[in-house]
């Protein structure tokens, strides 16, 4: 009995000192991530770059970022080539999340002026073409039957919905505003509607590294709520702070 007590208290150390040594041997996170503007900037500024960097820099944690189309920074998550990515959903089984989200999404459904008489919510969706960025998989998340199909980025989705030849499109606002401005599209020519509603995150490659990176960054993000620095990020760059009232504990 004596010998099994030993034994037990010895494994416990073992395995606190190991799971010490992992974090303690943590000194950079690789991030895989399209180009978004004002939340990942080229040039390493934009919200989401500043929360994620501000949250591990209090741990001496260097962020380390590669600009990659959407469906290629999932693959390098999905494959353990990186550790994490950025803004999104916490819903991907493969993959494992922060208590804390960086952002709220609202996806706007795209159309045309004069193209529906009366919006009825999804139910205006059913076969119809509607169009999304490829990886982001809303027909997941929308009850409706629809001729979808998926492309390469927003700018292509747009085009085509300003040419007829699509019904819909289909983005976050976020994304969606700034593209109109950089095609020179008039927003005042189209109707857009929400569809879905829902926060961000980052999402960790499942590793013994990220579980420890996720513990350090979801403890960081309390103290800086906490201090009202994560306040004054999302002031600073004009931007809606997520709803942190209800984290699971």
């Amino acid at each position: 009995m004596v010998k099994t007590k030993h034994l037990l208290i010895q494994f416990l150390i073992l395995f606190i000192w190991s799971n010490l040594s992992i974090a303690s041997e943590i000194k950079t996170i690789e991030i895989s991530t399209p180009e978004w503007k004002d939340f990942t900037n080229k040039d390493g500024s934009g919200l989401y770059f500043e929360v994620v960097r501000k949250a591990y820099s209090l741990s001496d944690i260097k962020v380390n970022y590669t600009f990659v189309p959407w469906p290629r920074a999932v693959k390098y998550v999905n494959e353990n080539h990186k550790d994490a990515m950025l803004g999104a959903y916490n819903t991907v089984k493969e993959s494992i999340y922060p208590q804390y989200p960086i952002d709220v999404e609202y996806t706007l459904v795209v159309f045309k002026k004069g193209t529906l008489k009366d919006w009825q919510g999804q139910k205006s969706l059913a076969g119809k073409r509607v169009y999304w960025v490829r990886g982001y998989d809303y027909h997941k998340y929308l009850k409706t039957k629809m001729d979808w199909k998926e492309l390469q980025d927003t700018d292509n989705g747009l085009r085509l919905l300003e040419k007829g030849r699509i019904d819909f499109f289909i983005d976050s606002k976020n994304t969606i505003m700034p593209n109109f401005k950089a095609l020179k599209l008039d927003p005042s020519k189209y109707v857009m509607k929400p569809v879905i509603t829902k926060n961000l995150y980052v999402r960790y490659a499942r590793t013994k590294k990220s579980e420890e990176l996720i513990k350090i960054f979801d403890k960081n993000m309390e103290t800086l709520l906490k201090s009202k620095e994560l306040e004054k990020i999302y002031q600073k760059w004009n931007h809606e702070m997520p709803d942190f009232s209800n984290l699971s504990k």
